[in-house]
Parts: structure tokens; sequence; C-alpha cells
């Protein structure tokens, strides 16, 4: 029967993970090396292909890999892609994912992203859903470029696209528990096998826990840390006498997590201190990445339950593979936010000369509800002519409720102090409480035909055409009240008399657009396993509005969809000699309407604005490198040259801060990535009952900038991650015990540094591996 499109087999990880009815996948024995080119097989082009044969920028990594590099999330995967690099926001639906210097961050919820993340087959709405825990992971696939021909929805930059473990043909079990410093543990078990006649499953659990890598002073407790919990089925059944030779695999999964993150960290910049700023905070909690303490009175926290069910059909007939996936998932999220990052309310009197401190906290809950629905026929492989085309529907409903309120001291009856301003006390002092609540929602309709052939013009000349159309329709709603009537740092006043509860306003909107992606290819195999290629792809990126808590008028007109042209040049082949696999890419990308979001000030505070920014362009090189030189030695290599810029700035003549920033590099952009690692094993005649393996990962970055501007204040330096890990196995690898380090060189850095802290402060974003620290892991096998 025609193999499930999302099973393949990644030989990788030296497994075999097919169905009884499939051939098995021969494992290598000890003395024999495995030629990758027969057994890296991936799904980035929706059909079993070796990684060789595939003319496209794709790094595979195996679940294997990632588990051996301790890689537990999206937010750790660019460790082992130069070209991927992650945004960590205050909270997972404002986090988002670059591939080559090009991502979209917005606050906004009628926005998509511009990196697409795919599990078995699903396209994720927002990658935020994606962002918890990452377990049971057969195969990662990293598609650089755009993706939108296969992939469809949010690829105009590249795919991020997940294939979990299938289950087997016999009995099998496993538990892994993990601690870690700073308290730090985690769990994941799994049983998997047979069921019935026809019916086999695959059950998998985890459970994790850190108490946290930052000190609240003033709340006397560990911040930054999470508590999740998860689960997912995965269920294949082949119906008894398949005389039509289906195969169906319901999939299902919850999670729920709470991560009182993301305290940002305070550091100066090159400017000075308020006085009154300086006056009342904690002189520990201003000393950057290194610090790790904050001064709030608030916890910070976001709270995520997400889970969904998706139910994919493949059947074989008239020699054809018909597949139907359908899937409907949730997301709850809620952001609870310290946003004036002070223990103190509103210790100065606040006016336009002197923007003292203020308290402001934030309360946002959002849910998202989405419906996909993909059909899609398949010809046979192998064949002089390829091909496959389908009909794909999305549909995004997004709620959300949002809630400002602040402190501010407008009078006092005191005399300055030595900061020159006067400070306020209950009872001797006049006090505002601006506050305001956005309800808003958004709904996206997307509808696509597609469809993509090879044709063999010669054993050894291939090429590959794709066209998609896609129709986008997008509308929103936005409803705000300020019940107090006034305004304050980061609340708008109303523009126009709403309800009975104060000063509100309301829009609606709605528009939509047509658009054509598509791929040509030509690709020449220069010796077998050796060939070279080159494409070009039109990306797409549907239109957007900026409706976030202080929508305004201004805010309402639709920006318009982005859409960009890439050309790709790349040879990639084996060594069969060596036992390895390398590639090297050179690109060149540009997108007209870039949607980029901005930091603004507004009433003392840093809000976000999403735009039309103009045209920027990514250009570079990557190579890569990965296999088994000897039977005990794996290795992996990678480097990317990226450079990302801002070729036309789309100006406001009305706004005399709206510069041109043509010739600005993109922010969360490095130059320069590059990883390396290796894992031995000491020979296994040497050892009468264990086997003893080392691993070492080493990355590195060359500095890039957080925000457009190039300032030099938001400028992240260049870092190394230095990651080493010893290994002890049972001869039968039922037992094993790992003890590894991170962050050997004990680098302090952050992965974002934004504006708009207190008193012209800078707010740092600091990862867990932002310093050294040790773990132990314990793996059981049946």
């Amino acid at each position: 029967m025609p193999a499930a499109p999302d099973a393949a087999t990644n030989a990788a990880a030296n497994t075999s993970d097919t169905t009884d009815s499939e051939p098995e996948v021969e494992i290598p024995i000890d003395d024999e090396i495995p030629e990758l080119s027969e057994v890296i097989v991936i799904t980035a082009q929706k059909r079993e292909e070796r990684l060789v044969d595939v003319p496209l920028a794709v790094t595979a990594l195996s679940g294997a890999t990632i588990e051996d590099n301790f890689v537990n999330s999206l937010e750790s995967l660019p460790r082992l892609v130069p070209t991927l690099t992650f945004r960590k926001g205050t909270t997972t639906r404002n986090s988002a994912l670059f591939l080559r210097g090009i991502g979209t961050i917005s606050f906004s919820i009628a926005a998509e992203p511009s990196v697409a993340t795919v599990i078995d087959g699903v396209v994720y709405a927002r990658s935020g859903q994606a962002f918890s825990d990452m377990f049971d992971v057969e195969r990662v696939e990293v598609l650089r470029g755009p993706q939108g021909t296969l992939f469809g929805k949010n690829a105009s930059a590249g795919v991020i696209n997940f294939v979990t473990r299938r289950p087997r043909g016999e009995l099998e079990a496993e538990v892994t528990m993990e601690a870690f410093g700073d308290d730090e543990y985690r769990t994941r078990a799994m049983v998997s096998g047979p069921v019935a006649e026809g019916l086999r499953a695959r059950l998998t659990g985890f459970y994790g826990y850190f108490d946290g890598h930052v000190e609240n002073v003033y709340l006397d407790e560990q911040v930054n840390g999470y508590s999740r919990q998860g689960a997912r089925g995965l269920f294949e059944w082949i119906p008894p006498l398949n005389a039509v030779d289906l195969m169906l695999t319901m999939i299902a999964d919850y999670g729920r997590s709470e991560d009182d993150c993301c305290a940002e960290l305070l550091g100066f910049g090159d400017g000075p201190l308020d006085p009154t700023v300086q006056e009342v905070l904690n002189p520990a909690a201003l000393g950057g990445p290194e610090a790790r303490i904050v001064d709030q009175n608030l916890r910070s926290r976001s709270e995520d339950e997400t889970g969904g069910v998706s139910l994919q059909a493949d059947l074989g007939a008239l020699g054809h593979t018909f597949t139907s996936i359908s899937a409907y998932r949730e997301w709850d999220n809620i952001e609870i936010r310290d946003g004036d990052f002070l223990s103190a309310g509103a210790p100065y009197v606040r006016t336009a000369d002197t923007p003292s401190p203020f308290e402001l906290h934030d309360l946002g809950v959002q849910e998202f509800r989405q419906f996909s629905q993909e059909l899609r026929i398949m010809s046979p492989a192998g064949r002089r002519l390829e091909y496959q085309a389908g009909l794909f529907y999305f549909r995004v409903e997004s709620d959300r409720r949002f809630t400002r309120n602040d402190i501010t001291c407008v009078d006092s009856s005191l005399s300055p102090d030595d900061t020159g301003v006067a400070p306020c006390l209950e009872g001797l002092s006049s006090f505002e409480f601006p506050s305001a609540t956005a309800t808003m929602g958004s709904q996206f309709d997307n509808y696509s035909v597609f469809g993509q052939g090879l044709f063999r013009i010669t054993d050894a000349l291939r090429v590959t055409g794709g066209l998609r159309f896609t129709r986008d329709e997008l509308s929103y709603f936005h409803s705000r009240v300020n019940p107090t009537g006034v305004g304050g740092p980061g609340v708008r006043v109303g523009d126009f008399p709403g309800p009975e509860l104060g000063m509100g306003s309301q829009y609606t909107g709605e528009t939509s657009e047509n658009g054509v992606t598509g791929r040509a290819v030509l690709q020449y195999q220069v010796y077998e396993d050796v060939s070279v290629f080159g494409s070009y792809a039109r990306g797409y990126k549907g239109p957007a509005f900026n409706v976030f808590f202080n929508f305004s008028e201004q805010s309402s007109l639709p920006i318009a969809a982005e859409t960009s042209d890439a050309f790709e040049l790349g040879v990639k082949g084996t060594l069969p000699r060596l036992g390895l696999y390398a590639s090297v890419t050179g690109f060149y990308q540009q997108f007209d309407n870039f949607q980029a979001n901005n930091f603004v000030e507004f009433e003392g505070t840093i809000i976000t604005a999403l735009t039309n920014a103009g045209t920027v362009s990514t250009k570079g090189i990557e190579a890569e490198v990965s296999g088994s030189p000897t039977r005990d030695l794996q290795l992996s290599g990678s480097v990317a040259y990226v450079d990302a810029q801002i070729d036309k700035f789309n100006t406001d003549p009305t706004d005399p801060m709206s510069d041109d920033r043509a010739g600005e590099p993109l922010p969360l952009s490095p130059d320069w990535k590059l990883s390396i690692g290796a894992n031995y094993r000491l020979p296994r005649d040497l050892l009468a009952k264990w086997n003893i393996g080392f691993g070492s990962q080493l990355s590195w970055q060359s500095s890039q900038y957080s925000d457009l501007g190039a300032n030099s204040d938001l400028r992240i330096d260049s870092y190394a991650l230095w990651d080493a890990n010893l290994r002890f196995a049972s001869k039968d690898d039922r037992l094993s015990l790992t003890f590894l380090v991170r962050n050997l060189l004990d680098e302090h850095f952050a992965t974002l540094i934004t504006p708009g802290g207190p008193g012209g402060s800078f707010r740092h974003q600091v990862p867990r591996d932002a310093h050294r620290y040790g773990g132990i892991s314990l793996t059981a096998r049946l």
C-alpha cells in the first residue's frame, strides 16, 4: 500500500519505523558504513524522497540528533540551523521565527507569520502554538525560501516541517527522566505497538518544571521558569482485507503550560537614567543580562492551553495516492504583564516635561480556533513524469480581550526632592487611574488550488514546475472603551463618545486579495549521487490589519499583501567512501510590501506599529555537511552568510519622526552563523557491558540588531554556545545515562533588546541558556 506522506523513515537515526506492509529498511551492521544517499529520506515536497534528490535548500535533523543535543523546544533549534533565528517576545503569541533574516514581528491578531510551522501535515495558524516542548519527533525539516506552492499558508520565507514518530509492529515502551541545574526537571513516557488487527497506536506524555533563572527581589521569588504538561496519541488503522488499499491516521494532542516569562532585565543605554527612576529602582536590577535580577510588583506570566485533532486518509487507487487531511485546533492564551518594570506605583509627579515613573499592568486573553482541509492526488514515484495536485481550505478565528490599567501621579503638595521632581504620597498627592479595555477579533479564510510536476527530460536532467492560486479574505472588529475618560502611558482616549462605560471607539473592516505563487527548477545529476540545481520561486503572504490595543482610525487601512521573488543555485551530493552528505546553496530573495513591525513611543511607553515598510532583500550562501566517516564517529557542520537589508523604505511625509532607513540591516539577522557537532562512541570491542559516547556541539553567531535603525543600544553582540555530554548505554541500548553541560563558556547574552524601559533604560530578553549549567538524563526502554 502507499506509505503515508509524512511517515517517511529517517534512517539517519538508524531506525526502521515502517508498517507491516512496507519494506523494512536495512540497518547497517557494525562493520558497514551507511551510504547517506540511501538512508536520509524527507517529505519536503510532500512525497518520500532522498534528501540528495530534492532540489531545495533544506536541512533535515533526525529525532536522535535533536535528543542528543537536548533541543527541547523551537527556541533552541537555531543552534543546529544557521539560517534560522528565534525572536522571543513577552509571550508565546508574539514570539517569532526568522529564516535568512526574514520574519514577521506582530502583536496584531490580523496578521500572519512569514515562516510556517507544519506538524504532521497540519499548518499552524500561529507559530506560538508550537513553542512548547518538542517531543516524540522523528524528523525536523527546515525549508528555506518561499514554499507557497505546496505548503501555501504562511510560507513566504520558509517552513519548519515536523514529522513525528509512528508506531511499529512490536510493543515498545520508554521513560526518560531529566534533571538540570536551577531546579529544572523533565519527564517523558511513551508506549507504542499493535492494539488489534490492523490497528497500531503510539501514546506519549510529558511533564516539565523549571523554577526560573531570574530573581524578582520585590516578590522574593524566582521567575522566568515554566510548568508544562501534555499528551499525544497517534493511531494508524489499515482495514482488514484491505481491498481498497486504505490507511487512516488519527492524531490528537493536548498541552498546557504556565510560563512566568518573560520578565525583561533592565540595562543602561548610552544616555543617562532618569533620576526619579534611579531613586525608586533597586540598583541591582539595572545590571543587564548578567545580573539576572528584576524589581517588579507583578509576576509577568503567560498561560497556554492548546490541542487539536487531525484525520489523514491515504488511499491507493488507479496507480495513484489520494490523500485527505482534516484538522481542527484550539489555542487559548492568557498574558499577564508588568509593563512598567518597577515595584513602585507612581512615586513622582508626571508631567509632559518630567515623564516620571508610573504603574502599568496588562491582562490579555486570547482564543484561536482553526480548521483546515487538504485534498491531494499524487502520481507514482520513479516515472518520467511525476505530479501532484490538490485543494486547500483554511479558516482561523481569533478573539482577544485586552485590559491595561495605569496609575499616574498628576499633582503633589510636597516639595521637589533631590531629583528635582515632587514625590507623591497617598493623601498628599493627586492620582489618575487611566484604564481601557479593547475587545477585538479577526477571521481569515483561505482558499487555494495547487499543483506541481517533475519531468525527466533525460536520466540526468529534470525540470520541476509548480503553481498555486490563493484567495485570501480577512475581516476584523475592534471595540475599545476607556471608562475613566483620561489617557495615560500606553492608553489612548477614545476617538468619539462610546457606550455608557465612557469614552470609546469601534471599528470594523475587511479586505481580500488573490495571490499566485509558483516554482520552477532545473536540476542536473552530475554523478550518481551529486546534482546541481537552479530555481526561481514566487512567494506570497496575505493582507493584514494592524489590530491591537491602541487601534485608531489611522490603523484601519489594510496592509497590502507581501510578495517576494527568490532565486537559488545549489549543489548537493554524497561522498560514500567518507559516509558524508554535503550541500552548498547561494540565494537571493527580494520582498515587496514587506510587513514589518516598528517600536514607537506613545505617551511615555513603547507600542508597536505594523506597516508595509517597503522593499527588503536577503542574499547569501549556506553550506552544510553531515554523516559518519567511521562507524563510531558522527559529524555535522554548517555555516551561513546572510546579508538582509532594507532596499527602499516607505516614509510618511507628514510624520517628522519617519526616517528613510534604506540601506539599514534587517533586525534579528546576524551576518554569520555556524554550527559544528561531533559524537564519538568508543569501539564496542573495548567494553564488555557498556557503550560509552562523547558528544559536543558548538554554535556561533555574529552581532545583530533587535530593531530597525541600527541603534548601537539595540545591538546584540556576537556569542558562542558550546555544549558537551558523556553517555553510558547498555549494549542493547535499553538503559542509558547521560551527563551534560550547557554553555561551557558561560556566555552571557540577550536574544532581544527593546527600548522603552523605565527612565530611558533598555529591556533585555535573556534565555535559559545564557549561563552555564549542567544536567543528567536517564532513559529506560522496554
